[in-house]
C-alpha cells in the first residue's frame, strides 16, 4: 500500500507591508495550505526560492510520524537528499518507534548556492545561545566568526496564532536588544510551520533540530554556516533516548549539512554548568537571560515584574547553578530572586523533582561537593517525594489530567500553567 504524499509546490516570494514571505503551497489529501517564513523586507534578498530544503526540513518530521511521502516540485540539494535516504531516516526510524522511513521525490542538484558567507547563532536568550554567542562573536577564525543572529518563534510548542503572535512581538524587542549590546545585526523570522504538526506537538518539540534548521535553509542566500546551540555534551550521547532527540543532534545536524551550508552543535564539549560559569559575567547576559516557559506559553501566579519568574523548573535549574557559582544576586535584574535567597533548600529540591536527573542531579552534586547542601533540604525532600511520585502516575490518566488543571496543581507545583497543553486535554 502506497503512502500518501505531501506535495511542495514551487517557493515564491510575496511581500506583506514591511514583511517578506518565502512561501510553499503544501498539498495534502486534496487540501492546500501555505508555509511561510516571514522575515522584515531588507533580508527579502536572503530568501531562497532555488531549494526546497527549508521545506523538506519543515515538513520531514511530520511526514516520517504520519507516513507522508515528499514530493517536490523545485530541486533539492542532492547531499541533504542523500544523508537524509541513505543514513538520517533508516537509522533513525529503527531507534525510534513512532517515525518511520518515508520516499522523498525530487529532482537533485549538487550546485552551491551563491551565498553572502554570512555566520549566524540562534538568539533566544537562553544559557545555551548565549553560551554560542559569546564564545563565536569574536573568534580569531574570520570565516567562523558571527556576523548575524537570528531569532524565530519555533520555541513556542503552542498552536493559538495572535497568542505566538504576541508573544514573537514582545520577545523581539528583547532580542534586539541583545543584538545592540553586541553589535551584531538581527534576523527576526516568524513561521507558520507548527500549523503542519500534530499538536501537542511531540515531534515537533522532539526534533528541534530540523525545525530550526528550517528557516536556516529559508536563509540560504544570505547565510553558508550555523551553529545550533547545543543541549547536551557528546557524553550525552543517546538515539535511544525518548525525553529529546537533543541528545543525538551531532548527529542529526551532520544529516543536515549541504553543499551551501554547514551546521555545527555549538557546545557539546560543555556541561551546562561549565557553560553557566563562562558567561555568568557577562553584563548583557546578566540583564538579559531568559530561561523562562512562562513568557512563551505559560500563564503565572508570579507578580514580579521581571523576564524570569524565578519559581518554574528551568528557572530553578538556571538560580541553582548561579547559587553553585554564587551568582544569583548578579541576576536580580532578569530573576525573582528573592524566594530563592529566603528559602534555598527548599527551592533546591523543587528543582530536583521538576526537571530530569540529567540536569539536576549534576547541580546537586556540586552543590554537595561545595557543601551548600543542609540538613532542611533532605527534610524537605522527605516531604516532597510522594506528591511528585503520585503527580508523575497520575498525569498520565486523562480524568486525572483534567483535575489537576481544574484544581491548578500545575501551578501549585511548577509555578506556571502551560496555556497550550491546558486548553488541548480541556477538549480531551
Amino acid at each position: 500500500m502506497m503512502n500518501k504524499a505531501i506535495t511542495i509546490n514551487h517557493p515564491y516570494i510575496i511581500e506583506i507591508g514591511d514583511k517578506a514571505r518565502l512561501c510553499a503551497d503544501i498539498t495534502l489529501e486534496d487540501k492546500v495550505n501555505t508555509l511561510y517564513f516571514e522575515v522584515d523586507n531588507i533580508y527579502k534578498d536572503a530568501l531562497c526560492t532555488e531549494r526546497s530544503d527549508a521545506f523538506v526540513s519543515a515538513l520531514l518530521t511530520t511526514a516520517m510520524e504520519n507516513s507522508y511521502d515528499i514530493i517536490c516540485e523545485t530541486p533539492l540539494s542532492e547531499q541533504l537528499y542523500y544523508q537524509l535516504t541513505e543514513y538520517y531516516m533508516p537509522i533513525v526510524s529503527k531507534h525510534q518507534p513512532y517515525v518511520t522511513e518515508v520516499k522523498i521525490t525530487a529532482k537533485l542538484t549538487s550546485d552551491k548556492i551563491n551565498s553572502k558567507n554570512g555566520v549566524a547563532v540562534g538568539a533566544s536568550g537562553g544559557v545555551d545561545s548565549f553560551y554560542s554567542i559569546i564564545r563565536h562573536k569574536d573568534i580569531d577564525i574570520e570565516g567562523r566568526k558571527i556576523t548575524h543572529l537570528l531569532f524565530n518563534n519555533v520555541c513556542t510548542l503552542d498552536n493559538n496564532d495572535e497568542r505566538i503572535r504576541e508573544w514573537y512581538n514582545k520577545k523581539r524587542k528583547e532580542i534586539q536588544i541583545i543584538a545592540d549590546d553586541f553589535g551584531l545585526p538581527l534576523i527576526s523570522m516568524y513561521t507558520n510551520m507548527y500549523s503542519f504538526y500534530n499538536f501537542p506537538y511531540k515531534t515537533f518539540s522532539y526534533f528541534f533540530a530540523f525545525t530550526y534548521a528550517a528557516c536556516v535553509f529559508a536563509l540560504q542566500n544570505l547565510i553558508s554556516i550555523y551553529y545550533q546551540s547545543a543541549g547536551f555534551t557528546l557524553d550525552d550521547f543517546d538515539i535511544n533516548t525518548r525525553n529529546d532527540a537533543a541528545y543525538f543532534d551531532v548527529f542529526n545536524l551532520k544529516c543536515l549539512s549541504t553543499e551551501s551550508i554547514v551546521f555545527y552543535s555549538a557546545g557539546t564539549d560543555k556541561s551546562r554548568m561549565e557553560k553557566v560559569k563562562f558567561i555568568a559575567d557577562n553584563r548583557t547576559v546578566q540583564k538579559f537571560l531568559n530561561v523562562c516557559p512562562v513568557e512563551v506559553s505559560g500563564n503565572s501566579n508570579i507578580k514580579d515584574n521581571k523576564i524570569n519568574c524565578g519559581e518554574c523548573p528551568k528557572c530553578l535549574r538556571t538560580l541553582s547553578e548561579l547559587y553553585a557559582l554564587d551568582k544569583v544576586d548578579d541576576f536580580a535584574e532578569s530573576f525573582s530572586v528573592e524566594v530563592f535567597k529566603r528559602r534555598t533548600q527548599h527551592q533546591l529540591v523543587k528543582m530536583y523533582y521538576l526537571n530530569s536527573k540529567a540536569f539536576s542531579s549534576d547541580i546537586i552534586n556540586e552543590l554537595k561537593k561545595q557543601k551548600k547542601i543542609k540538613l532542611t533540604y533532605y527534610l524537605w525532600k522527605c516531604l516532597y517525594a510522594p506528591l511528585y511520585h503520585i503527580r508523575s502516575i497520575l498525569k498520565n490518566y486523562s480524568v486525572f489530567r483534567k483535575l489537576y488543571y481544574r484544581l491548578n496543581i500545575d501551578i501549585l507545583l511548577y509555578g506556571f500553567r502551560n496555556q497550550s497543553m491546558y486548553e488541548s486535554y480541556n477538549k480531551e
